[in-house]
């Protein structure tokens, strides 16, 4: 009888290191966050209302690229600002002979887009305009249409405070450049 008490008592203390063990497996553990503090109100529009928080908040399965809605009443428009609009900043201007230069503003960085001529001269003649962009000169050479007139459509960029000069070669006549301004860094 006495064994049987013993194997008994055993068990026992066997089951209850065993619950023991599992309380201990199923109790909250602490959890620590990473990043800032926050503490406030936060309203997302699809989820159902305003939530409250404290503490460190994670968001990691929101997708990578949100729209954001601007929603202002019309008597409190949003502000919105077409910076890099090419007619706000337009320019034009003439390179008539071998020592005009244009010299590009401070913080702006000048976009030729347009350059023609009323030159005279041999049809085979080539006028080089020459630009510097990102410290490298760059010289295009402009020849004359068929027809007449130089002309040249694309797009040439120059850097602050650097001249934009014209090698004409034997032409004569006047050169205009056109083109915009846009802010630089």
């Amino acid at each position: 009888m006495t064994h049987i008490r013993k194997y008994w008592a055993v068990v026992a203390l066997v089951l209850i290191f065993a619950a023991g063990v599992a309380m201990r497996e199923l109790a909250p553990m602490p959890v620590h966050a990473f990043g800032p503090s926050v503490s406030g109100t936060v309203s997302v529009d699809n989820f159902p209302a305003t939530q409250n928080v404290s503490g460190t908040v994670g968001v990691g399965n929101f997708p990578a690229t949100q729209n954001v809605n601007v929603t202002n009443p019309a008597t409190s428009p949003a502000l919105v600002r077409d910076v890099d609009n090419a007619a706000r900043n337009a320019i034009t201007f003439a390179l008539n002979n071998p020592t005009d230069t244009f010299v590009v503003p401070s913080g702006k960085r000048l976009v030729i887009e347009q350059m023609s001529a009323l030159a005279g001269g041999s049809i085979s003649n080539i006028a080089i305009l020459a630009t510097t962009l990102n410290g490298a000169d760059f010289h295009t050479h402009l020849t004359p249409d068929p027809t007449g007139p130089y002309r040249f459509t694309g797009r040439l960029c120059a850097d602050p405070l650097t001249n934009v000069s014209l090698n004409p070669g034997s032409a004569t006549g006047q050169f205009s450049v056109s083109g915009y301004l846009i802010d630089y860094p």
